[in-house]
């Protein structure tokens, strides 16, 4: 696809994805969960569970509990992060359902933190793309610390 056939609606979502990230690298929480629906899901899972199919998430969240995340979070110094997401794959299913696949590397402290994948199924509602659900797919065997914090 060339940069002449890119749709409003892939731009749109495109830019959901580094939406995603640019709001957590300012430490806009309450923002980027903006980015979800209602019946929005977030998920975490390493990616040897992941390719094996295994269920066994590092987080399974609905957005009542993402929001409680948040919420236990407000009005403290979260640590400063930096999202670099590359190789965003849009794959619209129709007008209003797409698919986004992306490379993540999340750096805190300048140091790398968490590499992986995520998987956004986007919908439109009024006129908006968001979030109807998240899967991180984590790089590596280690169970990464700060989890309770989005990744």
């Amino acid at each position: 696809m060339t940069s002449a056939q890119v749709t409003g609606d892939q731009l749109a979502l495109v830019n959901l994805a580094y939406d995603y990230g640019e709001l957590l690298d300012r430490s806009a929480v309450e923002e980027w969960l903006g980015l979800f629906g209602e019946e929005a899901t977030y998920r975490i899972i390493q990616r040897h569970n992941h390719d094996q199919r295994l269920p066994l998430y590092l987080v399974n969240d609905d957005r009542k509990r993402l929001m409680d995340r948040i919420v236990a979070y407000r009005g403290t110094q979260l640590p400063a992060t930096l999202h670099a997401i590359s190789n965003v794959r849009i794959e619209q299913r129709d007008e209003v359902q797409a698919e986004i696949r992306a490379v993540v590397l999340v750096l805190r402290r300048g140091e790398l933190t968490f590499s992986g994948r995520y998987f956004m199924s986007a919908v439109k509602m009024s006129n908006r793309w968001i979030i109807h659900s998240c899967l991180v797919v984590l790089e590596g065997e280690i169970v990464p610390e700060n989890l309770p914090l989005p990744i």
